[in-house]
């Protein structure tokens, strides 16, 4: 994991002007790759995050920055990163690190996860079969939007949406995960253990997702419209309702009660 003090040498370190123009010389060599779903680009970081290419070199990550094959990721106590790609997106939540691995041919290279939490979003295509690897577990999906948690001991996979096939990396037992269901995998264990995700828990990382950089979608903004709507709506009935209490109050003091008016009669009829 990353602290403070590392990040304050690293940045002492090494020039960010010469490292951004070298890599706006790379932007432009994988903007072809880019457009057709090839590479990763990073979308909006917040606060560290370090990413380190395949040749060792380390930078601090920026948006508009390619993340390619044998890149890693590494975020520090308040970084978030969120990568994108053609349909995809991955989130990277503080203390975390991933790597993009490299691999021969043209599959589909997924995702090397040693530590943190990362939520991916990705779009469902038959052809793919994208795949998360951990020290403990691997999750294959062909489009889905879950979570991998993966701790010192033990990583679990959070499905959302979508299908996950979750395999333990110790003995290869598989369960196939639905949405609302979470599997866990443990430190010297063949196991795969299903469980129920904790709703509120699941609300809280998606929507952590959403607030982050970069991450505002149409849905967040027709809820708060909706929203809005109900506000409006609920202030023209309360409105109305004012409105239907007043008139109420008029005509209760144009009237007198019975009672009160053969009162008044007596109280003449005595004068």
């Amino acid at each position: 994991m990353l602290n403070s003090r590392y990040f304050g040498s690293f940045v002492r370190a090494r020039s960010v002007r010469a490292l951004a123009a070298a890599l706006t010389v790379c932007a432009c060599s994988f903007a072809l790759a880019q457009a057709a779903g090839g590479h990763w680009t990073v979308s909006a970081v917040e606060g560290a995050a370090v990413m380190i290419v395949a040749g060792g070199e380390e930078y601090a990550a920026q948006r508009g920055y390619p993340v390619t094959a044998g890149t890693t990721m590494v975020t520090g106590d308040d970084g978030t990163v969120v990568l994108i790609r053609r349909g995809d997106s991955i989130t990277v939540f503080p203390n975390s690190e991933m790597t993009i691995p490299v691999v021969s041919g043209e599959g589909e290279p997924g995702v090397l996860q040693s530590i943190g939490k990362l939520l991916f979003r990705m779009e469902t295509r038959e052809s793919r079969d994208f795949e998360v690897r951990t020290p403990f577990l691997a999750a294959t999906i062909k489009g889905t939007v879950f979570t991998v948690d993966v701790g010192r001991t033990r990583a679990t996979v959070a499905v959302t949406e979508g299908l996950v096939r979750v395999v333990a990396a110790r003995g290869g037992r598989s369960e196939a995960v639905r949405p609302g269901w979470s599997a866990t995998a443990e430190f010297g264990n063949d196991l795969v253990e299903l469980g129920k995700n904790s709703r509120s828990r699941t609300n809280d990382i998606v929507e952590t997702a959403n607030s982050s950089p970069g991450r505002s979608s149409h849905r967040d903004k027709a809820s708060g419209d909706a929203e809005s709507g109900d506000a409006e709506s609920g202030d023209a009935e309360s409105g109305d309702a004012a409105s239907g209490d007043a008139e109420s109050g008029k005509s209760s003091r144009g009237r007198s009660s019975p009672g009160k008016g053969k009162e008044q009669g007596n109280q003449n009829g005595q004068k």
